[in-house]
């Protein structure tokens, strides 16, 4: 948490400019990849908020220009196991952690929406056509209840 709190601070002195023009190394993006998948067989919720949100703290630090090239080597390195089980039971196991987790839940839908800012992050989170993944983030419970019940209400 405090290295986050650093990187954040860090984004805010340089006035919200990225720091660095070069693209975020394929090793820590390999070691962002295993240290998910260790808290992910773990099943440690913290763990796996964690890994998720140092991805999209990376995100956040490059240049604009370079966005699209991070989550190219996203997609490349298969960071959500799609095409490496070809399916969604990796994600399924994530999104199972997120109902009883809300900072696992907060930072996957990040990652997800920072893979759509992209053709190629959309087609990945749509493997093969199938919208699994976008309709689990449409129904990770965020509609509060209140709402719900004023909408079903006569």
């Amino acid at each position: 948490m405090k290295t986050q709190l650093a990187k954040y601070h860090r984004i805010i002195i340089n006035e919200g400019k990225a720091e660095g023009k070069e693209l975020i190394q394929e090793e820590k993006i390999k070691a962002h990849h295993d240290e998910l998948l260790k808290h992910v067989a773990e099943k440690y919720a913290d763990g796996v908020s964690e890994a998720l949100t140092s991805i999209r703290v990376d995100a956040l630090r490059i240049a604009p220009e370079l966005k699209v090239s991070f989550v190219n080597e996203i997609v490349n390195h298969d960071i959500l196991e799609i095409r490496k089980t070809d399916g969604f039971t990796f994600i399924d196991t994530l999104f199972e952690l997120a109902h009883t987790s809300p900072s696992v839940k907060h930072s996957l839908v990040a990652l997800c929406s920072v893979l759509a800012t992209v053709p190629k992050g959309i087609e990945y989170i749509t493997h093969k056509g199938v919208t699994e993944v976008i309709d689990k983030i449409m129904n990770v419970n965020f509609i509060p209840n209140a709402f719900v019940y004023f909408l079903c209400s006569p």
